[in-house]
């Protein structure tokens, strides 16, 4: 009596699976959108965290300021306010830095902290809402949930060969947004 009535059924399965290489080339492909997104979520972030995290040197000056007596540095709030300028900054520009590291690496812990900035991100009309809602679908839909799952990164070692083509459109528009920011920093030191 060889078959055993109570087994599980045996069946294989016909065609590219994760764990060939074709299967994993078809997997990457169809996750390669939402690759490709969360790296320039991550990109945002980190641009946006170094500002931020630069930023601390003006609260700093100005408690400095305070603190020798050289000046009332912009009396209102005084070091009260300066203070908790600098405990913001300093809060929210090494988080803003980590979730873009998170984002960028497709790290799965990472996804409860951004979800918290990017909905409050969503109060911020109109770019902030495109772009708060954009990385709340990139992080919690379907294939997004896929891009973060453990055995993903497999998937990618597998398959160094599929890489996203960037268009031209995407660089033209990263090269005006790049110049159009040294000008404002220029003009910013210049005047």
């Amino acid at each position: 009596m060889d078959h055993n009535p109570y087994s599980a059924p045996l069946s294989t399965v016909d065609g590219p699976t994760a764990d060939t290489p074709d299967g994993a080339v078809a997997d990457r492909r169809d996750h390669l959108n939402v690759e490709r997104g969360l790296a320039q979520m991550g990109m945002l972030y980190l641009i946006g965290g170094a500002a931020v995290c630069a930023g601390l040197v003006f609260p700093v000056f100005m408690l400095f300021e305070l603190a020798t007596g050289s000046g009332d540095a912009l009396e209102p709030g005084g070091v009260g306010m300066w203070a908790l300028m600098l405990v913001l900054y300093g809060v929210v520009g090494p988080a803003n830095v980590w979730i873009g590291l998170g984002l960028r690496r497709r790290n799965p812990g990472v996804r409860v902290l951004a979800s918290i900035f990017a909905g409050l991100s969503l109060l911020s009309v109109p770019l902030g809402t495109i772009l708060g809602g954009y990385l709340l679908w990139l992080m919690w839909s379907t294939k997004g949930k896929r891009v973060f799952a453990p055995d993903y990164q497999a998937v990618i070692d597998a398959t160094p060969e599929v890489v996203a083509k960037t268009s031209l459109l995407v660089w033209t528009a990263g090269g005006l947004l790049v110049l159009f920011l040294g000008c404002g920093v220029l003009l910013l030191f210049a005047g």
